[in-house]
């Protein structure tokens, strides 16, 4: 039975079931969250897209309602997420950079971004995680599948908690996180 529950996709969000309301009057869902659930790093502009839902995934996480109470991530949290386009947006964007060679200009800030697990790097930063991350890549969301690593990170004698489920990130009108917070709970 997970803590916590999150699901964002561009019709909105969800914690454990609970439809947020969020004011996304400008600009995309993603934006709006970081500006009504975090708005203290500045450094969520400069993120690529999965890293960007990736960040609105803990910050939901973390964060109480009314009716939830905040929660922290563990240092010993293991960060595993599944996905099936990974950093396939921001190479698109990177390989405009280094395609013309009339306008030949590599641009670091898309290269930095060109693998999946910086997003789990982001998460795992933000919330001060020293605990094993990942990201796979699959052809689709299978549950099973899914499970199966969760349960394998738990497996780690150091993790103490297990966050992760699918994202999958394509651009601004078409992603999805349905994320989940385990406890690791040992047989004594």
């Amino acid at each position: 039975m997970p803590l916590r529950k999150v699901d964002i996709t561009p019709n909105g969000a969800t914690i454990d079931g609970n439809d947020l309301n969020i004011d996304n009057a400008n600009g995309t869902l993603l934006t709006a969250i970081y500006k009504q659930w975090a708005n203290d790093y500045p450094k969520f502009y400069k993120m690529d897209g999965l890293s960007r839902l990736a960040f609105a995934v803990g910050e939901l996480m973390v964060k109480g309602t009314d009716s939830l109470p905040t929660l922290a991530l563990e240092d010993n949290t293991a960060i595993v997420f599944v996905g099936k386009s990974g950093s396939l947006a921001s190479d698109v964007k990177y390989q405009d950079t280094i395609s013309n060679p009339d306008n030949f200009f590599p641009s670091p800030a898309h290269f930095v971004y060109t693998l999946p697990n910086i997003a789990t790097g982001e998460l795992a930063i933000r919330h001060e995680v020293h605990g094993e991350t990942a990201f796979f890549i699959a052809s689709q969301q299978d549950e099973a599948q899914i499970s199966t690593l969760l349960h394998t990170a738990a497996m780690d004698k150091e993790a103490t908690h297990v966050l992760g489920g699918w994202l999958e990130y394509e651009d601004d009108n078409h992603f999805a996180a349905h994320a989940q917070l385990y406890k690791v709970v040992r047989d004594l």
